[in-house]
């Protein structure tokens, strides 16, 4: 083949809301998507009582920390049923802003402290309605359910795969709710001659957030053999070889992540041309069905692909002095300590010089509400601050 809570505060979620929405419709004319910037992607909903409350904290740092050109645009992907809700939002100016979910007991931004302010988003958003980007029947979503992670997990999966096909520049970053910027980083920190950053995991030994079986999984799926990603022929090892004792190359991390847009639409493409006999069902569909014997990820699939279709040398690159992110923050509890003061904060998120990200999963320990409350002070910009330097 030619590879080519919701509950936990709605006043204080809308307060920032509300700001943000100002900055956006003001800029959202003057800045036309730009093949050399990087396509912002947001999947999510409403319905995520652990992340939805964190919505402001990753726009403020958005605000806070994007450098202008770096980013050509946001696509924020939500359920069909969202669409309206989520727009009202960014479109909507002042007191007038409001929507279906977003109750507040008045229109002022009690939020934002007095002599600070936050800075306009130097890139349009658009809201997304994910219904336009997956063929999954209905009944087949229903199965889903039965799956141990659930539905909505994998669902995301799937839409960080199918937005490619919306995305107007050659790479697009990937973020979830609960992903925050951190520093200031222009376009050229992302890229090295016109490749792209990748986090540089090694699922055979040191910090990576995949499992093994996700690797085997993907590499089933794509029917690759167990050699594709690895520095190393397993050919050479014979019949008693380990793989898992092999050093496989540095590798794809998880969200953030960037990616490329011709490597996600060739994986698609790939995918149907693999299990033609499954026609007429899309890629999508076609990896639910998988799912019984393959618990496939969208990063595994995405670098075994980059792998295979030698397209991992063309597009990314792991020589970087950046990271994508910190790995604080992905352990239960870790957060009690990341989060446990001022200085702890700044130290391990706003003070490392090599995360251009930090990310604070659920399983943290702590509430929605008191992780924005911890982190809103390096977000917010005094008067004194420079637009774009790091959180004083």
């Amino acid at each position: 083949m030619n590879y080519s809570t919701l509950a936990v505060s709605n006043r204080v979620i809308f307060s920032i809301a509300v700001t943000l929405s100002i900055a956006v419709a003001t800029n959202h004319s003057c800045t036309p998507t730009s093949t050399h910037g990087i396509t912002l992607v947001l999947t999510a909903t409403k319905n995520d009582r652990n992340g939805f409350p964190r919505l402001p904290c990753l726009l403020a740092s958005l605000s806070r920390f994007a450098v202008n050109g770096t980013f050509a645009k946001m696509l924020i992907v939500v359920p069909d049923e969202e669409v309206t809700a989520f727009r009202n939002v960014f479109k909507s100016t002042g007191s007038e802003a409001h929507t279906s979910y977003f109750q507040p007991h008045n229109h002022q931004c009690s939020y934002c402290c007095q002599n600070k302010k936050s800075l306009p988003l130097p890139f349009p958003v658009e809201v997304v309605a994910d219904g336009i980007l997956l063929s999954i029947p209905a009944a087949m979503k229903e199965k889903l359910h039965q799956h141990a992670r659930g539905a909505g997990y994998r669902l995301q999966m799937l839409l960080k795969l199918a937005v490619a096909l919306l995305v107007e520049t050659p790479f697009y970053l990937t973020l979830d709710l609960d992903v925050f910027m951190t520093r200031p980083t222009t376009r050229e920190g992302f890229f090295v001659d016109g490749r792209a950053l990748i986090q540089g995991e090694g699922w055979a030994g040191g910090k990576t957030q995949h499992r093994a079986q996700w690797w085997a999984a993907a590499e089933q799926v794509l029917k690759t053999g167990p050699t594709c990603c690895y520095t190393q022929d397993l050919a050479t090892c014979g019949n008693a070889c380990d793989p898992l004792r092999l050093q496989p190359r540095p590798s794809i991390g998880v969200t953030p992540a960037l990616l490329s847009v011709r490597i996600s639409m060739a994986l698609q493409a790939e995918i149907e041309s693999l299990y033609a006999t499954m026609a007429p069902l899309r890629w999508d569909a076609i990896l639910i069905s998988l799912l019984r014997e393959n618990d496939w990820t969208e990063y595994t699939l995405y670098w075994t692909f980059a792998c295979k279709s030698k397209f991992a040398e063309s597009d990314h690159s792991d020589h970087f002095d950046l990271k994508l992110y910190t790995y604080v923050g992905f352990s239960h509890g870790s957060a009690t300590v990341s989060l446990s003061t001022s200085a702890a904060i700044r130290g391990h998120y706003f003070g490392n010089n090599r995360a251009i990200f930090g990310v604070i999963q659920s399983i943290n320990g702590l509430s929605a509400l008191t992780i924005v409350e911890k982190i809103r002070p390096f977000l917010v910009v005094t008067e004194a601050a420079d637009d774009r330097d790091p959180g004083r």
